[in-house]
C-alpha cells in the first residue's frame, strides 16, 4: 500500500519516483547510504546536462534540420524562432 504522497510522485512522473521519494526512505533508515549517494550522483549530472541544454540555442535551420531528423518517430511542429535544446 502506498502512501497518498507516494502515489502522487508515481502519477505526476514515474520515471522521477526516486527524486520524489529517496529522501524521505533515506530519512527514515530504508535507503542506504550508498543508495543516497548513488541518487544524489545522478541528480548532479542530470542539472549539469539540463543547465547545459538550457544554455545551447539553436538557429531555425539547425532546429529544422534535427527535427527532420526525429520527425519519422515523433510529430514536430515547424519551427520558426530560435529555440533551446531543452524546449
Amino acid at each position: 500500500m502506498f502512501t497518498s504522497q507516494s502515489e502522487y510522485c508515481m502519477t505526476m512522473r514515474g520515471d522521477n519516483a526516486d527524486l520524489c521519494l529517496m529522501e524521505k526512505g533515506h530519512a527514515v533508515g530504508i535507503v542506504s547510504d550508498e543508495r543516497w549517494a548513488s541518487l544524489n550522483r545522478e541528480r548532479d549530472e542530470f542539472l549539469r546536462a539540463e543547465a547545459l541544454l538550457h544554455g545551447t540555442a539553436l538557429t531555425p535551420c539547425v532546429a529544422e534540420h534535427l527535427a527532420s531528423c526525429v520527425r519519422a518517430r515523433f510529430s514536430a511542429l515547424p519551427i520558426i524562432t530560435n529555440t533551446h535544446i531543452a524546449h
